[in-house]
């Protein structure tokens, strides 16, 4: 499954049916309650934005990974949360982004991203970066190159100033 957590509102996010199409839950921590938001969505790798309460994740379809958004709010029909997706931005055919993350100013985005070779980066976006129409305007720092090691489960400090994670870039965990 993937996961994510909005501490504010004690709402788990999480995908099920996940050997088919995926699809988009939240369970309630307050109340104990399940609910579908998205049926056969496709989309993993899921990270919370406190800043602005949307979910992040990748959308696979087709040998195609593309980076999308999901606001809290559907402009179209406002009562309804969750219910729809925008896409920020499709990776070249081979590559995937995987491990987001979001810092806690809602200022970045975290993502281990890999190429057709194999490589694997660890990048930081500027995540309204996103919001233009082309890719070329898209801004990120690449980390750190870990060669075909994968960087796992990076994720940002409490003040957004550090991120922690690991490899087995060397041989062992690190």
């Amino acid at each position: 499954t993937s996961l994510t957590y909005d501490e504010k509102n004690d709402l788990l996010f999480y995908t099920t049916d996940n050997d088919d199409k995926r699809d988009l839950n939240s369970y309630n921590l307050k109340n104990g309650k399940s609910k579908l938001l998205q049926e056969d969505f496709r989309v993993g790798d899921l990270a919370f934005n406190r800043s602005d309460e949307s979910i992040w994740g990748v959308k696979h379809m087709n040998g195609v990974s593309t980076l999308v958004k999901i606001p809290k709010y559907d402009k179209e029909n406002p009562t309804k949360q969750y219910s729809t997706w925008e896409q920020k931005y499709t990776l070249g055919f081979g590559s995937d982004m995987f491990d987001l993350d979001i810092s806690p100013d809602g200022m970045k985005l975290s993502a281990a991203v890999t190429d057709l070779q194999g490589e694997q980066f660890l990048n930081i976006y500027e995540l309204n970066s996103f919001d233009g129409d082309d890719s070329k305007d898209i801004k990120y720092e690449e980390v750190f190159n870990f060669d075909v090691s994968s960087p796992q489960s990076f994720k940002y400090s409490d003040d957004g100033k550090f991120l922690y994670g690991s490899s087995y870039y060397t041989g062992v965990s690190n």
